[in-house]
């Protein structure tokens, strides 16, 4: 599913130094056009770095880092272009 794809690419970002704890994440809208996918998809990534403890949501305020991941588990990282291929669409590389 594409929106826990997002969810552990974001999970590897937060880990960078780009994110400190407390640092808001970038807003549902821009993370939706950076990803190239419904908000709802983006909510969807952002509740699992809710339930993984990574992130916290205040009301009217944003999205937070609450912890840094170290362990977590990345077996499982599958990349967007690799989901979309499974369900059969085209992917074009852009470089």
């Amino acid at each position: 599913m594409i929106y826990k794809s997002i969810a552990d690419r974001l999970r590897l970002r937060l880990k960078s130094a780009d994110f400190a704890i407390g640092s808001p994440l970038p807003g549902e809208k821009k993370l939706a056009e950076e990803f190239g996918v419904a908000r709802m998809t983006i909510r969807k990534a952002i509740d699992l770095l809710v339930d993984w403890g990574l992130v916290v949501r205040r009301h009217g305020s944003g999205t937070y880092v609450a912890r840094k991941d170290v362990h977590h588990e990345t077996s499982n990282l599958t990349g967007l272009a690799e989901v979309l291929r499974k369900q059969g669409k085209e992917v074009v590389s852009q470089v």
